[in-house]
């Protein structure tokens, strides 16, 4: 995973006497700030602290900011431009808005080559527990991939389905999934295992257990609002559910053999606006939920500012990656997860073997390393780029990103709207600031690389 990541390199693992159990927690809207490593003044968060103390802690990782699109990347290890899954799923818009949004792909399809598929061709067990929003078939749906269905995309169990509403009520299914994933290594301990846990918290509506929201309510926390006491106390339950995990490796004696990932899909939520007020004002949007500060980050969840857009990543890999150090060299979070964990480096994706990472000494980008971001859809018009805040928190017309660097190529997708979407890669051998650019129809920059 995270091939070209700042400290990991790809190396066969061809003399290792077993290959890793993996381990990917995948927590959904969970601000980077969240956490006590990265800067949570108000939730002790040790259990995910652990993860940052005995393994790496990267302070610049990205992803895409919205979940069905880093969730893709992350089982197909492809730019959403590639596996066409760029936005969230079932269809939505905003029938006010000046263009139209371009295609998008509704379902990851059963005949694509996922991460799980590739790891099962190598020998292991593979699991999805929790949510999965990847398809709007009978496959599955938000909420989970359906038992009947996971063959196809490469997992061997799933988790039973919870109870109606679970994702809205109690404590978002974190026990009942912490319990299956229980079962799972246990029943799976005796050989290498792929398990996929993702968590539907801190996804709104955040909720979490009254003995735990009463406790930060005393302490002064506010009933909605920035940091509420509702989602901390959602923080501090998830932080308990990884404890319970991890001493679950540890009682198996499987913390030394089993690679540990944990990211969450996208930015929190900072402020939410209230879409409806678009129809009447669309340069007038009132705010109408607010839960944690992305601080010193701009924005949130659905923008593609660095408060959307840049995540907590661990990575503890006894043995592989280092104990304890800091990178802040920008990686990408998920692109090419599935290559660098399923291909020899270099060779072709065929699941036949698999790769670890190896720390270097220095954090820094390997030569391999092309992109680090894939580009968005660009649909704004020269009136609304005066406007860059007209739709709310980002969302479906997120604005591009473009870090200091080279634009790779630059190609047009079919659209109904007069301005053309342009979807863009973008090379990152040395950046430092981030800035916004307009790509429009007839812009000479655009016309110079799309040539």
């Amino acid at each position: 995973m995270l091939r070209g990541a700042a400290s990991l390199v790809a190396a066969p693992l061809a003399a290792a006497a077993r290959e890793p159990n993996i381990f990917l927690i995948l927590m959904d809207d969970m601000a980077q700030r969240a956490l006590a490593c990265f800067g949570n003044p108000y939730v002790p968060t040790p259990n995910v602290d652990r993860l940052a103390k005995e393994g790496m802690r990267f302070t610049q990782a990205y992803v895409t900011p919205q979940y069905t699109p880093a969730r893709a990347t992350i089982l197909t290890g492809q730019y959403t431009a590639r596996n066409r899954m760029w936005h969230v799923i079932p269809k939505y818009g905003y029938p006010w808005a000046r263009v139209e949004e371009p295609d998008y792909r509704d379902d990851i399809t059963r005949e694509a080559f996922l991460l799980p598929k590739g790891l099962k061709t190598a020998g292991y067990t593979t699991g999805c527990y929790g949510k999965w929003h990847l398809t709007v078939s009978a496959d599955g749906d938000y909420t989970a991939l359906k038992a009947a269905a996971s063959k196809y995309y490469g997992f061997d169990s799933v988790a039973a389905p919870g109870p109606p509403r679970e994702t809205a009520v109690g404590d978002k299914g974190v026990n009942r999934l912490t319990s299956e994933a229980v079962r799972f290594i246990e029943a799976n301990q005796a050989k290498p295992f792929f398990l996929y846990l993702a968590r539907h918290t801190i996804h709104g509506p955040v909720v979490a257990p009254e003995e735990l929201v009463a406790k930060y309510r005393a302490k002064g926390f506010p009933e909605t609002g920035l940091h509420n006491a509702v989602y901390l106390a959602a923080l501090e339950h998830m932080d308990k559910a990884i404890g319970t995990l991890l001493g679950k490796l540890d009682a198996l004696k499987l913390s030394d053999s089993t690679a540990v990932f944990f990211l969450t899909d996208n930015g929190g939520v900072q402020d939410r606006f209230n879409p409806k007020g678009g129809e009447v004002n669309p340069r007038k949007l009132e705010k109408d939920l607010r839960e944690f500060s992305n601080e010193p980050l701009r924005a949130g969840k659905g923008s593609s500012y660095e408060g959307g857009i840049r995540v907590p990543l661990l990575v503890r890999w006894p043995g592989v990656a280092p104990r304890g150090p800091v990178c802040d060299t920008p990686v990408h979070a998920v692109v090419q997860s599935a290559k660098t964990l399923s291909d020899p480096p270099d060779g072709p994706r065929n699941g036949s073997q698999h790769v670890a990472m190896r720390a270097s000494p220095k954090c820094s980008f390997q030569s391999s390393c092309r992109y680090l971001f894939q580009g968005v859809f660009m649909m704004e018009t020269a009136e609304n780029r005066r406007a860059p805040n007209n739709v709310p928190g980002g969302n479906a017309m997120a604005t591009l990103i473009r870090r200091r660097g080279l634009l790779e190529r630059c190609w047009y997708p079919r659209t109904k709207t007069h301005v053309r979407p342009a979807v863009v890669e973008m090379g990152c051998p040395r950046f430092q600031n981030q800035f916004q650019v307009a790509l429009m129809e007839g812009n000479e920059e655009v016309q110079a690389f799309a040539a």
